[in-house]
């Protein structure tokens, strides 16, 4: 299906290469509550504080278990523990204390304790892992009492390769061959087959519908099988679990890059497929210009509205470089013209203007309010660039 010219958006702002980033592999990047970014390479999961890549391993306390080598899946619990699924099993670490420790997984003799999937379910708080021969559990991350014995597998043995929110409190689970949706306690309430290539499902949707990078689908409601509904890249579907776009807070797909474009997608009440809209990937010196038609590139945002792109299986990390809104800030008592010598931000989110003739804070979430003369309340110390936003 092509594109007509309603569909065609303005070429988005460019993405320049991270200084950091792009020289790592990056497979998955999260954010922390504390603004830190959490990068999972092929060599080991670094922290990133928008200056330096930290590995995890001079950030655990001497006594801990050691820090697992390679690729790990992640997820941030409620309480700002960040969880690792790993060739060798499950980790939790404590970032306040720098505590790693290892679950033992219920597993059968000889099987292998590989976590291929790890998602923490905002709904409830649950986190849910698939790992060895096709076996899933979910646990409360508060209170993580992991069953004695390895539970049933709901997809036949094949691995778990995505979680993903339905409606109604249920959760789906992708794997080569099926997609399963489990109730709250992971147990099986509806299979699909798989059509083949990898989807990302879609929450509250009637008729279910899902999407890869290339294409839209919808269960038909005869035979149970997703039915392509409209295409925006042409070429053949395959099972590609590189495919992580960005999502809404309802938990649907809504923009990723891929064949030098850059898609948005924005989903209306109802049955109707999303309305797509494309842009190329804007050239910049130096910046993402015509990726290979064969990359796909992940976006994720953090909590101050930056986003970054990339490719996971391939070298390189990418911080979009929208155009700044420049603009001058207001003293509530001004004193002459104050030279500014540092910005900051605080940890309850007020903006701390260091200038020459004193210190000056501004309301959190209010960037047009005055800057106020006050005591600093809490100590300042360099925070990462990750959270800050910044006004000029």
């Amino acid at each position: 299906m092509g594109f007509g010219p309603a569909a065609r958006a303005q070429p988005a702002a460019p993405w320049q290469p991270d200084p950091v980033l792009s020289g790592l592999m990056v497979q998955q990047l999260v954010f922390g509550p504390d603004g830190y970014g959490w990068v999972a390479t092929d060599e080991e999961v670094r922290r990133y504080d928008g200056y330096v890549a930290v590995p995890l391993s001079q950030l655990v306390r001497p006594g801990s278990v050691p820090a697992p080598r390679g690729y790990a899946q992640l997820a941030f619990d409620p309480a700002g523990q960040l969880w690792l699924g790993h060739d060798t099993g499950l980790y939790r670490f404590v970032p306040a204390t720098g505590q790693l420790t290892r679950l033992p997984l219920p597993l059968a003799p000889n099987e292998p304790s590989n976590v291929q999937a790890l998602w923490l379910d905002a709904r409830t708080g649950y986190l849910w892992l698939g790992y060895g021969t096709g076996r899933l559990l979910c646990f409360d991350p508060r209170r993580p009492r992991l069953p004695p014995q390895p539970p049933p597998s709901p997809t036949g043995g094949r691995e778990v390769a995505r979680f993903a929110p339905a409606s109604g409190g249920a959760v789906w689970a992708t794997a080569t061959t099926t997609i399963v949706v489990l109730d709250g306690h992971g147990r099986p309430r509806r299979r699909y087959p798989s059509p083949g290539f990898f989807v990302v499902p879609v929450p509250g949707t009637r008729p279910q519908q899902a999407v890869s990078w290339q294409a839209a689908f919808a269960v038909d409601s005869a035979t149970g099988h997703l039915r392509e509904q409209q295409r925006w890249l042409p070429g053949a579907l395959g099972f590609d679990t590189r495919f992580s776009p960005q999502l809404s807070a309802a938990g649907q797909p809504t923009a990723w890059l891929a064949q030098g474009r850059s898609f948005a997608l924005h989903w209306a009440a109802g049955a109707a497929p999303p309305t797509v809209r494309a842009a190329p990937v804007p050239a910049s010196p130096g910046g993402l210009a015509a990726p290979p038609p064969d990359r796909v590139y992940s976006l994720v945002r953090n909590a101050a509205g930056q986003r970054w792109a990339f490719s996971p299986g391939f070298r390189g990390g990418y911080r979009e470089s929208p155009p700044l809104a420049v603009r001058p800030l207001a003293l509530a008592r001004p004193s002459g013209n104050p030279s500014v010598r540092g910005l900051a931000r605080l940890p309850d989110g007020r903006l701390l203007v260091s200038t020459y003739g004193g210190a000056f804070t501004q309301a959190a979430d209010s960037p047009a309010a005055p800057c106020g003369p006050g005591p600093c309340a809490f100590p300042v110390a360099r925070a990462p660039i990750l959270r800050a936003t910044t006004y000029w």
